[in-house]
């Protein structure tokens, strides 16, 4: 009997532990699969497309000191410029840089309206447009803009605006300097981008930023002189 039961006891026991240990395997395999389906459900961070052009390559990103003799050759300067609500808030800091300046900027402005705007009209050699806060533009305006300029070097401002078309226009910006020798890209988003300290509401630079663009405009007008 002793025997008899000794033998229950054990078979018993072996069974409670094999029970057990499977127990413990399905939660191992469970806990697993969990594992396995939550990384495969778990989507990548779907990739930005940079829009700081910090990777590309631009010449006209100049972050020295303008020394007199540079803001004696500003002043000298024939430029005609176009731009919307931004550029017309800068236009007294224009004006100081560049005496001889032609401004032609208004609120809501868009690049679209530029070539009728442009044609027929006595332009001097040096262009800067500011576009591009009110929406984006195609392609095909830009090529008609400079096609309208001629051989005239035109500094394109580009966009710091937080709106969805931003980067679209910068990059078109960098794509259509490489296409024109004579078309060129001012950063200013890329010289901006951490200062929002410069600006009233994000997009329209008060005091301090008026003068920041202004200056930045001149030490890249001043940088492509000194690249010729």
């Amino acid at each position: 009997m002793k025997i008899s039961r000794l033998l229950i006891n054990c078979t018993i026991l072996s069974l409670t532990a094999l029970s057990f240990g499977c127990q413990n395997n399905k939660q191992a395999t469970n806990k697993s699969a969990s594992t396995s389906v939550s990384t495969t459900n778990k989507q990548a961070k779907p990739k930005r497309v940079a829009d700081d052009l910090q990777s590309k390559k631009n010449k006209f990103i100049f972050s020295g000191t303008l020394t007199k003799k540079d803001k004696e050759e500003l002043a000298k300067m024939n430029i005609a410029a176009f731009g919307d609500s931004v550029m017309e808030g800068c236009k007294d800091d224009y004006q100081k840089m560049f005496p001889k300046i032609q401004i032609d900027a208004g609120v809501s402005r868009q690049a679209s309206s530029l070539p009728s705007e442009l044609a027929g009209k006595n332009l001097p050699d040096t262009i800067l447009i500011g576009l591009g806060t009110n929406g984006p533009f195609s392609q095909q305006q830009y090529d008609q803009i400079m096609k309208t300029l001629g051989q005239r070097q035109v500094y394109w401002i580009n966009t710091n605006v937080y709106k969805d078309w931003r980067q679209d226009v910068n990059i078109m910006l960098l794509h259509g300097s490489q296409k024109y020798k004579n078309a060129h890209v001012i950063n200013w988003y890329q010289y901006c981008r951490n200062h929002d300290d410069w600006f009233w509401d994000g997009i329209h630079p008060n005091i301090e930023g008026r003068q920041k663009m202004v200056d930045f405009v001149g030490r890249n007008l001043i940088a492509d002189e000194k690249f010729k």
